[in-house]
């Protein structure tokens, strides 16, 4: 008990006054002290304990599990290895916790080998141990050893997370990203639901990758495993979306995190601010987390000195230099400083950076003088860029960058033999130049770039795009700078090397593939010298006259599910009041099935099916201010089983942080039950309700809405499992129509009074039933008709009770454009706040929407039905 306390001191004075002290008296203070990182005297007790001469007094699994861990935490092999000696010597059995704890301590520190000795020996009974497995897989990683680890990895019956996640990081540490996120991928199918670890890391490798698909993919996974608002993965998605360019979702994330941000939480957002050249609103945001009393730490202040230095704001960068070491009592590091001189040379005070250098405490690092290098060459200072050269080339003999700028300085003075002696140097020495590449992701494939590059598959197309894209720069006034050249080219060849950056073959690949206006990120290896890449950041380049290709599907005639043709589609640009938008999920209802099968009259044939998507903005035309290339929305238009599509901006609505294959299935069945309980109908608290296809899309939420409104809720469905659902969603009264009449059922539920409202969306087979269970000025609403058309019904057959019969749909209602959006906005607030649960069941690639209609036809779903476009990695 004190041990568990912390009181240490009572817990060692009780057990100095017991003269009789047993194993588990040991025990309790050996484990104790280990337990609460006092693990010198957790193995100072177990010392002691070996000098009592009592044989019944020896150590058991216990004891040496704790003694293990303590020399695993002191970082003391050689004691683990006197422990190890005595445990052989006692014979004792290595099988079980004690045989885990020596595995772990060998991994841990090092000592591979015998850890893998020690699981081989005890395979039998070690086989199915994922402890011992997962403590040997993490000394693999450790050691970089990759493909050791993934052998023990898939040796593995049945991985935990902590086995999975360690796999990941593995990969993610040794920069094995693409493993990483394959293996990811995997985990999703087969293994356990990931954790907030798993997923901070796996966001991790798309933050370095700089992958907005994969990392907008694995924060819909996060949404769905509810681990979102974990503050671990809130910061990584943070980090994600700003190192992919999408500075505006960092910013939400942020926002959506409230009262759980921490230091790095601000750190990460003051940073990412910083780096996409929102100085001011960095610097604010950190004024703000000061008003918070958040105390920063050195990372932080590296952010705000760095927005000062792209402002150019040098007195404010010196103060809050000051500041950190003054108000917060952080010692500047080598980064601090290093920004301090980035700061200075940047604004050109480039003696003031060398006098920061001069008279630092510390030893300047070759990131300080590479700064003071690159500020040198751009304001074009020979001598202090001859200093800065030769301080980076004495720290670093084979920093060709170095070897490179103090060449590159020389040729713009002009001084073309001191160029070239310094690139025969180089020769002589063997200096390799680092390759400068560069890479865009297309369709979640990612393609490299080197400078001059003749070996993709598409060079010439490339190339032949470059050549337009210079031509157009140049009209605008663009002069290249060929001074950087060597000088024995002419000035053509020299500006055919500048047209042929890496950076800039990626840019005319990224145009030749992606939509007019949508945003690109590349990513380089090497930072690039500002000046030759000046046209690219401040020129908006765009594409005209390239034929863009999507998959969709078609009909070309009425009929079964066998009409649905999966085939090539052009898409062009949005026009005025048009968005053109990339489905990320597509919603199936049964009105797809009607307008296919002739119920409902399409506008034209062919068409393309679907009423509702949610996806990404990737364009955006003349007179749309509301929305911008990069906003995810929902849109209920037309013509929704397809990649991509145009869409009409009004049809079109910004989505909160709700997973797309979420709002993808819920607006139109949400909006349906909505209507249906709100203002077709009135649904209020005593009311009863029957609810046919309970377990259904709409049938789900009209349950949910009724139960939330006060309602008793009947529902009817046609299996036991579907039974359940409908019990979780609200219904009060359960039927399973196959095995009893439901008619009769509902009579004695009421006790023969009727219900209400009926919602009925299956039509032929359930309607005549319907109208029996209506009590008088009862509403029978008629939203759909699944086993077919409902038989004619005379007039005089609704007189007895003076029943009301209506046909209600979004389709033909007359809504107005508020009440519309007032609606979703009632839709979206009940699905993120979690009151409203939708149940994505089912989901399937879009090329198989033939087989989706099959299914749904035949009642073999419950809940919703979602598309996924191939390929997007859902």
């Amino acid at each position: 008990m004190h041990m568990q306390c912390r009181r240490f001191d009572l817990a060692l004075a009780q057990f100095d006054q017991m003269s009789d002290r047993d194993i588990v008296t040991w025990n309790s203070m050996i484990s104790g002290y280990n337990q609460h990182g006092f693990d010198t005297e957790s193995l100072q007790m177990f010392s002691n304990m070996l000098k009592i001469k009592n044989p019944t007094l020896k150590p058991d699994k216990y004891t040496l599990a704790s003694v293990l861990s303590a020399s695993t935490n002191i970082n003391n092999l050689k004691l683990g290895k006197q422990i190890h000696g005595h445990i052989i010597r006692t014979e004792f059995d290595l099988s079980g916790a004690v045989g885990n704890a020596l595995i772990s301590m060998y991994s841990k520190l090092g000592d591979i080998k015998t850890a893998q000795k020690i699981v081989e020996k005890y395979k039998t009974s070690n086989e199915n141990n994922i402890i011992a497995f997962t403590s040997l897989l993490d000394g693999y990683i450790k050691k970089g050893e990759m493909g050791p680890a993934r052998k023990i990895f898939d040796s593995l019956t049945d991985p935990d997370v902590v086995a999975w996640t360690a796999m990941i990081v593995g990969y993610m540490q040794n920069g094995f990203n693409n493993e990483a996120i394959d293996l990811f991928r995997s985990m999703i199918k087969l293994g356990p639901q990931p954790n907030s670890y798993t997923l901070a890391a796996i966001l991790s490798v798309s933050s370095s990758l700089a992958s907005l698909n994969h990392g907008k993919q694995i924060h819909a996974k996060a949404i769905k495993t509810e681990v979102a608002l974990s503050v671990s993965v809130s910061n990584a998605l943070i980090n994600m979306y700003a190192k992919s360019g999408s500075i505006g979702n960092a910013k939400r994330v942020f926002e959506m995190i409230s009262g759980l941000k921490d230091n790095i939480s601000w750190t990460s957002m003051v940073i990412s601010l910083a780096q996409h050249g929102y100085g001011e609103e960095s610097l604010k945001l950190f004024e703000k987390m000061l008003d918070f009393d958040i105390k920063p730490d050195h990372i932080t202040y590296v952010g705000v000195i760095s927005a000062c230095t792209h402002m150019g704001l040098v007195e404010r960068g010196r103060g809050y230099f000051k500041m950190m070491q003054e108000r917060h009592g952080i010692e500047p590091t080598h980064s601090h400083y290093a920004c301090m001189v980035d700061l200075l040379g940047r604004a050109g005070k480039l003696l003031e950076a060398y006098d920061v250098i001069k008279n630092m405490p510390i030893e300047a690092d070759v990131i300080a003088w590479g700064s003071l290098l690159s500020s040198s060459f751009v304001h074009k200072n020979m001598d202090v860029a001859k200093i800065a050269a030769e301080r980076v080339l004495l720290m670093d003999p084979d920093n060709s960058g170095a070897y490179s700028a103090l060449a590159n300085v020389y040729s713009v003075h002009g001084e073309w033999e001191e160029s070239a002696k310094i690139r025969r140097w180089m020769k002589f020495k063997k200096v390799k130049k680092d390759q400068g590449l560069s890479w865009v992701s297309i369709r979640d494939q990612v393609h490299v770039f080197g400078a001059e590059d003749g070996v993709h598959p598409e060079r010439d197309g490339i190339y032949e795009m470059m050549g337009e894209i210079w031509k157009g720069i140049k009209k605008l006034g663009f002069v290249p700078k060929t001074e950087v050249v060597l000088h024995d080219l002419d000035e053509e060849v020299k500006e055919e090397i500048l047209m042929h950056h890496s950076e800039k073959l990626a840019i005319a690949f990224a145009l030749m593939k992606t939509p007019k206006n949508s945003s690109l990120t590349i990513m380089k290896n090497l930072r690039g010298v500002e000046v030759q890449f000046h046209p690219i950041k401040s020129q908006k380049i765009s594409s005209t006259g390239l034929k863009r290709m999507v998959k969709a599907i078609r009909v070309y005639e009425l009929g079964g599910p066998e009409v649905l043709k999966w085939e090539d589609i052009e898409i062009g640009d949005p026009k005025e009041g048009e968005i053109r938008v990339k489905n990320m999920a597509i919603g199936v209802n049964f009105i797809d099935i009607y307008y296919r099968t002739g119920v409902y009259k399409v506008p034209e044939i062919p068409y393309t099916p679907g009423v509702e998507a949610a996806g990404l903005v990737t364009g955006v035309g003349s007179g749309v201010n509301n929305l911008k290339i990069g906003d995810v929305v929902y849109h209920n238009s037309m013509g929704t089983y397809t990649e991509e599509q145009i869409v009409l901006a009004e049809k079109a609505f910004l989505l909160p942080l709700i997973d797309p294959l979420v709002a993808a299935s819920a607006m139109v069945k949400g909006l349906t039950a909505r209507f249906l309980v709100r203002t077709w109908f009135k649904v209020e608290q005593g009311h009863t309700v029957l609810v046919h296809a309970a377990a259904g899309g709409v049938g789900s939420l009209l349950c949910q809405w009724a139960n939330m409104l006060g309602a008793i809720v009947i529902g009817t469905v046609s299996t036991k499992e579907k039974a359940l659902q409908a019990k979780e969603d609200g219904c009060h009264h359960v039927i399973l129509y196959k095995e009893e009449d439901f008619v009769t059922r509902v009579n004695e539920i009421t006790s023969g009074q009727g219900v209400e409202v009926v919602f009925d969306s299956v039509g032929k087979d359930t309607f005549q039933g319907s109208l029996a269970c209506l009590k008088a000025r009862g509403y029978m609403m008629s939203y759909g008709q699944s086993s077919g058309t409902p038989d004619p019904v005379p007039l005089s057959a609704l007189a007895a009770k003076s029943l009301f019969l209506t046909r209600p749909s979004l389709r033909t209602s007359n809504i107005s454009k508020e009440e519309m959006r007032e609606a979703i906005g009632d839709v979206v607030s009940k699905v993120g706040s979690g009151a409203l649960r939708v149940r994505v069941n089912h989901t399937y690639p879009l090329s198989q929407a033939a087989q989706a209609h099959a299914d749904m036809a035949a009642r073999k779903t419950s809940g919703s039905i979602v598309l996924i476009p191939d390929g997007s990695g859902h």
